[in-house]
């Protein structure tokens, strides 16, 4: 299993939107600890990391195997 790290600065983000919103963000972040390459993710080609898109939301983040 990993483990999740979030910015105090991604905190806020996920703060500042609105509450069924951000719960599905902190629950979809949540599921990338037991499996952090779903089917749906993207690798990025800019910069090292993955893609998930909640709702209207994307999710970007980082692997350290």
């Amino acid at each position: 299993m990993y483990e999740i790290i979030i910015e105090n600065k991604v905190k806020k983000q996920i703060e500042s939107v609105n509450k069924t919103d951000s719960l599905k963000i902190i629950d979809s972040i949540e599921k990338l600890k037991g499996n952090p390459r779903p089917r749906a993710c993207t690798k990025l080609e800019v910069f090292e990391g993955y893609r998930i898109r909640v709702g209207d939301f994307r999710v970007l983040y980082t692997i350290s195997d």
